[in-house]
């Protein structure tokens, strides 16, 4: 009599952070032990507020999903990042600004990755119906164009702008006298 055993190997995932998402396997393990030779493609499904960034262990790079071949036991990692809800807009409302080099005259909300890099910028002066808008400043304190960093919680950025009113004289009749301004604006 010969006994026969066929060669198992453990694939071993797991997530990082653990409440960033999970990893579907297919075919699918009860135990997480295959057969020798199985291919098994792994898929990372991000848990909301978070986007998933890398593989690292037996598979590396952010291609989604991958396939591993279970010649030994595996184990991989899923690598989650938090995002965040940033919007960006004017105070006041419907001035014109740039994210990213997209331009937009009303308040917009991006789903960004805490740690990564954006451009946010507006112009000025800005004039609508008489009015004057000119930057003052941004919320956070940057340039009037500047970088900034997504933060891992929800934020908002706001371009302020002071108003500066058109101020219309006349003299009735004509010629009979002046008005000066005070103070006086350009």
């Amino acid at each position: 009599y010969t006994a026969n055993f066929t060669t198992r190997h453990l694939l071993t995932r797991t997530t990082s952070p653990s409440t960033g998402g999970s990893i579907a396997a297919n075919p699918s393990s009860t135990d997480g032990y295959y057969n020798s030779g199985t291919v098994v493609q792994l898929m990372a499904n991000a848990n909301s507020g978070y986007v998933f960034t890398s593989w690292s262990g037996a598979l590396s790079g952010s291609t989604n999903p991958q396939s591993v071949t279970m010649s030994a036991p595996r184990s991989v990692t899923a690598n989650f990042s938090a995002t965040s809800g940033i919007t960006v807009t004017t105070n006041p409302v419907g001035l014109s600004f740039t994210v990213d080099g997209q331009t937009f005259s009303s308040a917009q909300t991006f789903v960004w990755t805490a740690g990564s890099t954006h451009t946010i910028a507006t112009t000025s002066p800005q004039a609508a119906d008489g009015t004057r808008h000119e930057f003052a400043n941004w919320s956070d304190g940057g340039a009037m164009s500047h970088q900034v960093t997504a933060p891992s919680a929800a934020t908002t950025y706001a371009a302020n702008f002071t108003m500066k009113h058109l101020l219309t004289t006349s003299v009735v009749p004509p010629g009979a006298g002046i008005i000066t301004p005070s103070p006086t604006s350009t």
